[in-house]
């Protein structure tokens, strides 16, 4: 039988000389634990429940079909900060702001059915009633169908108290009590209907905690959301987002003890470099390319069950303002805010390639040779085959490696993904192809000589690249 092998390496750009030039081995090993396997389902965005206000997720946006069509089958989640601003009319006119209306789950319901997404769908917590809310979900469970994946109620309840939403003494008993009202009514109108939550983003101890404990056999997926920092902030850098976050461990320890009796596990529900919008030059630039694809395999090294990065353009949405205007935009699909898609940006590019490589049981890999700033990953697909990933985020370093699969190989071949520099903003190309904004690609992969002691493979400064050998 043949064993496909991928390996994904991220490093910076051509032109470097001699000195510049790193040498390792890289090779694998079975982890102790066991972590779940890797699928599409692995991948996900988020977007702002406003966005139902515009024509942008139908069943005839082809653009937007194709491009998630790209990464495969994975999770839209509808909700965010707009989810406690929007409200069900049963006889609104659909597509207006602040409101929620059955023609716009209709839409909702053609897209995911078009791509095969599943959907989390956001329900309003800070400003509802339990009637209105039970209203929205049996049309939204009966529209969506088996497209609907879990319902969300209310979103980053640990702020309620700071945004206005709440109180300034709101804390997680009133959340607890107004989520079990919420939930038990829900029950009774759609017994089998899942529930995820609490959505938490700073409140791991005081919220996130508590609720796992208190209703860990009512939700079915743990959820917690994650920014690197403030996109406003001067500090908000390509090193301080390259360089890693020293909480990211903890942070992944204490959700992975939280979901412990949760049957789905957890998972970041919302994601991406930085928050309000991104950080310019930053978050729109190749740095934030290798940043996503290694923030998805830190997830799934650490038990995660994926990953929903924010986006959206256009008024009412945090993922951005409108392209002609977006420094620091952080979206992974740029849009006008009225349903047309403009283009893909970073994130997109990094969902993209692990999108081809995340399909089996996480590894263990072992470098030898130090080179300042490369990390690896390694999966062991269903059939045997290796997908290796190795980012080096080096602006300057070549990053050299002698890959010593588990088993021979007869054949393999590289896809590189490469931009200009680190803090390029456009210029990405994928197999010597970009991705185009109606989800086109032409990119190809380029034969790499087997050898006898392993498989050779340059990896330039600030790039990506994904080998597969069998």
């Amino acid at each position: 039988m043949r064993h496909w092998i991928f390996l994904i390496l991220i490093a910076s750009s051509p032109g470097v000389h001699a000195q510049d030039v790193a040498r390792a081995d890289l090779s694998v090993a079975a982890r102790p634990d066991s972590l779940p396997p890797l699928d599409s389902h692995f991948l996900g965005l988020s977007y702002e429940k406003s966005k139902l206000a515009t024509p942008f997720f139908t069943g005839t946006n082809e653009p937007l079909i194709a491009l998630f069509a790209r990464l495969g089958g994975g999770v839209l989640r509808i909700g965010a900060n707009a989810v406690d601003k929007t409200h069900w009319n049963p006889s609104g006119p659909g597509l207006t702001v602040g409101e929620i209306a059955p023609s716009d789950i209709d839409r909702l319901a053609k897209f995911c059915r078009r791509t095969g997404w599943k959907i989390y769908y956001g329900l309003n917590f800070a400003s509802n009633t339990r009637e209105n809310l039970v209203s929205e979900a049996v049309y939204a469970a009966k529209t969506l169908g088996d497209c609907l994946e879990s319902f969300e109620i209310g979103n980053e309840p640990d702020l309620y108290s700071r945004n206005g939403l709440r109180s300034p003494s709101f804390g997680y008993s009133d959340f607890r009590r107004e989520w079990e009202n919420y939930s038990a009514a829900i029950r009774v109108a759609l017994p089998n209907a899942a529930l995820i939550g609490p959505s938490t983003t700073t409140g791991v101890d005081n919220f996130n905690k508590p609720f796992s404990a208190d209703e860990a056999t009512q939700i079915s997926l743990l959820t917690h959301h994650y920014y690197r920092g403030d996109g406003q902030s001067p500090n908000s850098t390509i090193e301080l987002l390259l360089g890693g976050d020293p909480h990211l461990d903890k942070m992944f320890a204490d959700l992975g003890a939280n979901a412990k009796g949760i049957s789905g596990g957890f998972r970041l529900a919302e994601a991406n470099s930085f928050y309000n919008g991104g950080a310019p030059g930053v978050s729109n630039a190749f740095a934030a390319t290798l940043w996503s694809l290694d923030f998805l395999f830190q997830n799934a090294a650490h038990g995660s069950r994926g990953v929903n990065f924010h986006g959206g353009n256009g008024p009412g949405s945090n993922g951005g303002v409108p392209d002609e205007h977006a420094g620091g935009g952080y979206t992974p699909i740029a849009d006008d805010g009225k349903g047309n898609v403009i283009g893909v940006r970073p994130v997109f590019y990094g969902m993209a390639l692990f999108g081809l490589a995340a399909h089996g049981q996480f590894l263990d890999t072992r470098l030898q040779g130090a080179i300042p700033g490369l990390v690896a990953y390694a999966v062991k697909g269903a059939d045997g085959g290796l997908f290796f990933v190795l980012i080096n985020k080096s602006r300057t370093q070549v990053a050299q490696l002698l890959i010593h699969p588990d088993h021979l190989v007869g054949e393999a071949r590289s896809l590189a993904l490469t931009a200009p520099a680190l803090d390029s903003t456009s210029g990405f190309v994928l197999g010597g192809a970009a991705i185009d904004k109606s989800g086109a690609w032409q990119g190809a992969f380029t034969p790499i000589a087997v050898k006898t002691d392993g498989l050779a493979v340059d990896v330039p400064p600030a790039s990506a690249v994904l080998v597969e050998a069998k």
